[in-house]
């Protein structure tokens, strides 16, 4: 069983094996509990935890997706309803109201950032699709894409 175990953990990375290891732990409490919440929340564990290795697999950088790991188990740790927890499960769903876009409650930003990224790779975005995807990278970076400088720019700028 150790090697099978071992095995299994071979190529994580660091991110990874801290990621399986809080969501053990929260499952074994978890599972000391009775009733729909508390299965609910091991539920919604299982999914982050496939999510954010499906994620990694599409190649999305470590260090996003283990924010929306992080993001996501606080969300989960402070659900008190069953409702609450199928919300946070779900994929993010950008509503556009006619004068923008609006998220849910749960919505991890991280998250839709990714949402935005994969969409723009399928087809070009519109208007307020892009405007949506650049004010959400601003939310998670704290800049948009064009004020990055180069390192010749930093160069120059020493």
């Amino acid at each position: 069983m150790l090697d099978k175990l071992s095995e299994a953990l071979k190529n994580k990375s660091p991110e990874e094996l801290v990621e399986l290891s809080e969501a053990a732990v929260a499952i074994v409490a978890l599972r000391k509990q009775s009733g729909a919440v508390p299965k609910a929340k091991i539920s919604a564990i299982k999914d982050t935890i496939w999510r954010v290795a499906n994620y990694r697999r599409q190649g999305i950088v470590s260090e996003l997706v283990h924010t929306i790991f992080v993001k996501r188990m606080q969300l989960i740790g402070n659900a008190g309803t069953v409702s609450e927890l199928k919300e946070i499960q779900a994929e993010p769903k950008p509503h556009y109201n006619g004068n923008g876009f609006s998220t849910g409650t749960f919505c991890i930003p991280e998250e839709e950032l990714i949402l935005w990224s994969q969409t723009s790779l399928r087809a070009p975005l519109n208007e307020a699709g892009m405007k949506r995807y650049l004010d959400v990278f601003h939310q998670v970076y704290g800049f948009h894409p064009w004020e990055l400088k180069t390192n010749q720019e930093k160069e120059e700028a020493e």
